[in-house]
């Protein structure tokens, strides 16, 4: 982990007051590497992963569970397997060079923020991930993985904020808010832009609150 500090994201005096500055008393914050895709991608799999196939198996009578005891718990290895691996491919994919290098320059590689508990002297455990990108303002969710290819559409490019994941044991701390304004600074003082854009998902009522307040 590529260790941030105020200065890195050039948080000005009159932000010393925020829930930005505040948190780096309670989380330390970094730029995820390559070594860390792993720890990465295990976050996003805890915080994300919903179960695409779903057994009656109770419901069964004994001979129904003796034979599709084997053939579920197959399909649920098989689903959790895929799903951890589409998590670390496309890490790896849109990080790109920047996980080899990490910087805080805009460029076409994602930028994945993560966040350590300041009282940790490893600083190993990561406690929440979020994903900066600066993509098309299209409307549309960013693609899981990096396009071999450059779009040609016309569509201007902005600072994207997605997949913020934070660890279900540590939520409702103003965690996930200090990694949103964290992506703002990034956006504001490194990129020098004046707008960040995200999707929720409909119906997670508790993520649209927190962003709304911000």
């Amino acid at each position: 982990l590529h260790k941030l500090g105020i200065s890195d994201i050039n948080l000005d005096d009159s932000s010393k007051n925020s829930s930005s500055v505040d948190g780096f008393n309670q989380w330390h914050l970094h730029l995820v590497e390559r070594s860390d895709a792993k720890a990465a991608a295990d976050l996003a799999f805890l915080a994300f992963y919903r179960p695409r196939f779903k057994f009656a198996i109770k419901d069964a009578s004994f001979l129904e569970r003796m034979l599709l005891f084997p053939v579920a718990y197959l399909l649920d290895s098989f689903d959790r397997w895929d799903a951890w691996l589409a998590n670390y491919f496309g890490l790896c994919s849109r990080g790109g060079r920047r996980l080899r290098n990490p910087s805080l320059q805009k460029s076409d590689d994602s930028i994945f923020l993560a966040a350590t508990p300041a009282n940790s002297i490893a600083n190993e455990t990561l406690l929440a991930v979020v994903e900066l990108s600066f993509d098309e303002a299209s409307g549309l969710l960013a693609p899981p993985m990096r396009p071999f290819f450059p779009s040609s559409s016309s569509s201007p490019r902005k600072p994207y904020l997605s997949n913020l994941c934070v660890h279900p044991a540590h939520r409702r701390q103003g965690l996930g808010s200090f990694m949103c304004r964290a992506v703002e600074a990034v956006a504001r003082r490194c990129w020098r832009e004046d707008c960040v854009y995200l999707h929720v998902e409909q119906g997670n009522a508790g993520a649209e609150r927190m962003y709304r307040a911000l």
